[in-house]
């Protein structure tokens, strides 16, 4: 048997382990106290890897912007429809203008005038002549004035052109007064025109 101590020596000590074991904890929690803060990261934050995305690059403002051309629109072409008019009827109470015409006509001291044209000149035979024995054998219709005067007009058919009339033309053409369309030549200072067909000779 332990030998029995004194009960207030007892309550001492125990009184003194109180106060160390109370201590003791104010000393351990001081110390978790004042020591950091560990940040608790989850462990799926723990496995993923950090990867860099690099950023796009942004033009700065300052850089110059280049304005596109306008386009100009044209307008379509209006297709305007146009109708055909027809003209109205002439009236036929209006008289009718009748525009001069221009004769061919000559007469046989005029022909001088027209050397070289075509024209119908016109006067009175006053003699004729066949002259078969001569070259070509001509028959001369003198109009205005007979041979020898130099201002008679001659008309005149060669030998050849003879047959292409019905008779004989210095007795059918003698005395009457006729308009000979031909060519008008000068001869020798006289006038003359040739025919080769009794349509280029009309008796007035």
């Amino acid at each position: 048997m332990c030998p029995m101590m004194p009960r207030s020596r007892l309550n001492h000590t125990g009184f003194l382990l109180l106060v160390l074991v109370v201590a003791v904890a104010l000393s351990a929690c001081s110390a978790r106290l004042a020591a950091p803060v560990e940040t608790i990261i989850p462990d799926i934050y723990r496995a993923l890897p950090i990867v860099a995305t690099p950023t796009a690059f942004i033009p700065s403002s300052t850089n110059t912007l280049t304005e596109q051309p306008s386009v100009t629109l044209t307008k379509a072409p209006t297709l305007t429809s146009t109708a055909t008019v027809a003209p109205s009827p002439p009236d036929s109470t209006a008289t009718p203008t009748l525009e001069p015409t221009v004769s061919d006509r000559v007469e046989w001291t005029e022909a001088g005038q027209y050397v070289g044209e075509t024209r119908a000149v016109c006067g009175p035979v006053a003699g004729t002549h066949f002259a078969e024995g001569s070259r070509g054998q001509p028959t001369f219709l003198n109009v205005g004035v007979d041979y020898p005067s130099p201002q008679r007009f001659v008309v005149l058919i060669w030998g050849d052109e003879r047959p292409n009339f019905p008779s004989a033309p210095e007795s059918y053409y003698d005395g009457k007064t006729i308009c000979a369309r031909g060519e008008i030549k000068e001869y020798q200072g006289v006038f003359e025109v040739e025919v080769r067909s009794p349509e280029q000779i009309e008796i007035q």
